[in-house]
């Protein structure tokens, strides 16, 4: 196959586009891996959120369910949370079927992350839904759908999906570092909110490959699997689009089939394990063009020939390949505190340093973001992550030039990343905050007091 002639050729094509900003790259067989880099000053090993890839492990659990004949598929869901059900439901919610929520045909359409967000269980919030489609018929893409799958787990065996998983996938993979956030309700969230390292991106593709057996030991079964990652659902609004020709338009349990039938856990940014011509093709990202990467995927990874490189020019390559920049010299030194106007940050000062910058939040929080213009050293802050505000570790590559002080800041956990600019004019300050997209903050522009 020439994988590594092939790696070269797609990593070229990758680092060329603009609309795509990938974090790391990965390529395994079903017994070892072939290829493996990770951009600095993201950690080898460090955990990543990835987004709706929890899905599939969602679907790997319910899967260990439909082995052992604890659910059909075909049964309605509504049995399950009559506790949970509003007052007034759409009678439709009645024919939800387990097998309409892993395909996402359950006829709900409408999704407001924030709105789900700001109440106390989302089971609730799912079920007081408009049913705009009778069950089965009509594809839509929805997180709290896949909330419901992980719900439905814990009525059935008592167990979140997290505490079974642990002892019935995780540890038979030896993933051991890993994090899952819960919904308000106490029970894994379903839709995304799992964080792993790329090792265990890898075991995830490599039990794939492997039909559910790891090591010798069938985790789950090769029945489900192929019922999982296999056409179940027409996304109808991606037939016929000229722009998704490699994203496809068919659907399986909580996976992405893609037209020439390889199939995919996807998350959002840019997270992806691409099940391919018995390859795992794995990547992490920052944001990214999906029909392009996976029209590059496609292209590159075939089974047919490719001229070979010369020896050491794919290492030679990927070892430039980083976030981090040169270091500057600080030309900045500034002892001064400015009292900002109302702004969604919340944030109430801003307390300026020779080297450190302190956010002073309303909340009582305080944020200290070191300007690290020689690029040393991580931080923590405050930052969007799964679902909600956390304190989470940083790299900040700062510049100072014009009276502006630009502090661009990676939270290297996640995809996400922010510019946090303040120009300086007279005694007054100008703070412009621009975040990359996410599903909890927008940027704005505000000004001191």
């Amino acid at each position: 196959m020439n994988l590594e002639a092939k790696i070269y050729n797609f990593l070229k094509e990758v680092e060329d586009n603009k609309k795509l900003s990938m974090i790391s790259f990965t390529v395994a067989n079903k017994d070892e891996v072939l290829f493996d880099y990770k951009k600095e000053p993201y950690l080898k090993d460090g955990l990543q959120l990835v987004f709706s890839i929890t899905k599939s492990f969602t679907s790997l659990a319910i899967g260990m369910l439909y082995d052992k004949g604890l659910i059909n598929l075909d049964e309605k869901i509504i049995g399950y949370f009559k506790d949970e059900l509003p007052a007034n439901y759409d009678p439709l919610i009645s024919e939800i079927t387990i097998r309409h929520i892993l395909t996402m045909t359950s006829g709900i359409v409408k999704e407001n992350n924030f709105e789900m967000l700001k109440t106390g269980d989302y089971r609730t919030y799912f079920l007081s839904q408009e049913v705009a489609y009778k069950p089965g018929t009509h594809y839509q893409y929805h997180s709290a759908t896949s909330h419901m799958l992980s719900a439905l787990f814990t009525k059935i065996t008592g167990f979140t999906i997290e505490d079974y998983l642990k002892e019935h996938l995780f540890e038979p993979l030896n993933i051991t570092n890993y994090h899952w956030s819960k919904a308000p309700e106490g029970i894994n969230f379903g839709g995304y909110g799992l964080s792993l390292n790329n090792d265990a991106l890898v075991k995830l593709g490599q039990l794939l490959l492997n039909h559910g057996n790891y090591k010798g030991k069938q985790l789950i079964s090769k029945a489900y699997l192929d019922m999982a990652t296999s056409p179940q659902a027409i996304k109808q609004d991606y037939v016929g689009n000229p722009n998704a020709k490699a994203i496809g338009y068919q659907y399986g349990f909580q996976f992405h089939v893609s037209p020439n039938l390889s199939y995919r856990a996807d998350g959002a940014f840019g997270q992806i394990v691409v099940i391919f011509n018995d390859l795992a093709i794995i990547s992490t990202a920052q944001f990214t063009d999906y029909e392009f990467l996976y029209a590059m995927i496609y292209k590159h990874f075939t089974r047919e020939l490719v001229p070979a490189i010369e020896t050491g020019q794919l290492e030679a390559f990927v070892s430039g390949l980083t976030f981090k920049e040169a270091p500057k010299e600080n030309h900045f030194n500034l002892h001064k505190i400015f009292h900002l106007k109302e702004n969604k940050l919340n944030i109430d000062t801003l307390e300026f340093s020779h080297d450190y910058l302190l956010l002073h939040f309303k909340n009582g929080k305080t944020d200290k973001i070191e300007y690290n213009f020689d690029q040393s050293s991580y931080g923590m802050s405050h930052y969007a992550k799964d679902l909600k505000v956390v304190n989470q570790k940083h790299w900040v590559i700062p510049n100072y030039e014009d009276n502006e002080l630009t502090l661009k800041i990676l939270y290297i956990e996640t995809p996400f990343f922010a510019e946090y600019k303040f120009k300086f004019e007279d005694e007054a300050l100008t703070f412009s905050f621009i975040p990359s997209a996410n599903f909890l903050f927008n940027g704005f522009t505000v000004t001191s007091k």
